[in-house]
């Protein structure tokens, strides 16, 4: 399978269920430390297996924010300015960066939800 825009070739559909298993064993026995870099070395993770045929980064996504907000914080989104750095943190597997963008977009929505909630 060859995915639009990425250079990145993911592994043999036969090899797909024993990543998947192995990811979520060790998304599940990764405890404590900060939720930002949890979520994204899953997420990083997760789009290199690549498990779908069609919709891994909206299901990537929607898992990252089920994470961050099982923590207690904001969800984000991937606003369309934020999009090529987005996916240039996931190609070059850079956990750190792509956590840094994580909480900063997190931060955002937190101020958002909170002036609403203060109208």
């Amino acid at each position: 399978m060859i995915i639009r825009g990425a250079e990145h070739l993911p592994p043999a559909a036969n090899q797909v269920n024993q990543l998947m298993m192995q990811l979520v064993y060790e998304y599940n026995h990764d405890e404590g430390g900060d939720p930002f870099l949890r979520e994204a070395r899953f997420h990083v993770r997760f789009e290199r297996v690549h498990p779908f045929e069609d919709g891994n980064g909206r299901t990537g996504r929607i898992l990252v924010n089920r994470g961050l907000m099982r923590a207690g914080l904001a969800p984000v989104v991937i606003l369309v300015e934020e999009r090529a750095a987005y996916m240039d943190l996931l190609a070059r597997s850079d956990y750190d960066g792509l956590a840094a963008m994580l909480r900063r977009l997190s931060e955002a929505e937190t101020e958002r939800m909170e002036r609403f909630a203060e109208l």
